[in-house]
């Protein structure tokens, strides 16, 4: 009889599963002490909802909007209870159409069924780290750039 040196298919899945929940717990803190990660999410979340808003108008035929609240770092999506929140370290500032402007801290961006938008930029800032999720009018489409 020849006797096999080696690890068994239970070996294996259990060093598998013990790898899995180490990355689960490990990799969100590690994340968390990155500088600028907040920054990073929240405009990964801003520009998600703003795509999100864009597919709801084309969709359903319907002028839809984000409305975003500076002062309580919030965002809502029109039509519905959905929205978000970002995180209160972000300073947030908006550009966009006068006629999107409800008061002193509160601005939307509107997107049409044809797919664009009223436009705008929404500019992040976190301890002098600064991103912006720019709407391009014609087109409707947010992306996240870094400033020049």
């Amino acid at each position: 009889m020849r006797t096999y040196h080696g690890f068994t298919l239970v070996e294996l899945l259990v060093v598998l599963v013990l790898g899995a929940l180490l990355v689960g717990l490990v990799g969100p803190q590690l994340s968390s002490g990155v500088p600028g990660s907040e920054l990073r999410a929240g405009a990964r979340d801003l520009a998600s909802a703003l795509r999100q808003v864009r597919a709801d108008a084309i969709s359903s035929g319907e002028e839809q909007s984000l409305l975003l609240d500076v002062r309580e770092n919030r965002f809502e999506l029109s039509g519905s209870d959905r929205g978000g929140n970002l995180p209160a370290d972000i300073d947030l500032r908006i550009d966009t159409a006068r006629g999107e402007v409800v008061d002193d801290h509160r601005a939307g961006i509107r997107f049409f069924a044809d797919g664009s938008a009223t436009g705008g930029r929404i500019r992040l800032n976190s301890n002098g780290r600064i991103l912006v999720v720019d709407v391009d009018w014609l087109t409707g489409r947010a992306r996240i750039e870094a400033p020049d």
